[in-house]
């Protein structure tokens, strides 16, 4: 399975955004804007929580036994 180009994802100019101080007084917020802590992030990465959502591993299966090949990088 690949990515679709162009990515299909939202460009991140939305951090800077977020983090101008016009832009969070406007929203009341009391803190900067970040995508993730990096320490929590990390834990889930390295035991590897990401392939174990919900369905995916179902949904590899189908995958797999249609006769698709699967690539986890």
């Amino acid at each position: 399975m690949r990515e679709l180009n162009p990515d299909p994802f939202p460009p991140t100019f939305y951090v800077d955004y977020l983090n101008q101080e016009a832009t969070q007084k406007a929203i009341g917020a009391y803190q900067n804007y970040s995508e993730s802590a990096n320490t929590p992030y990390q834990a889930f990465t390295d035991t590897g929580d990401d392939n174990r959502e919900e369905g995916i591993i179902a949904t590899i299966r189908k995958l797999l036994k249609q006769g698709v090949y699967v690539t986890l990088v």
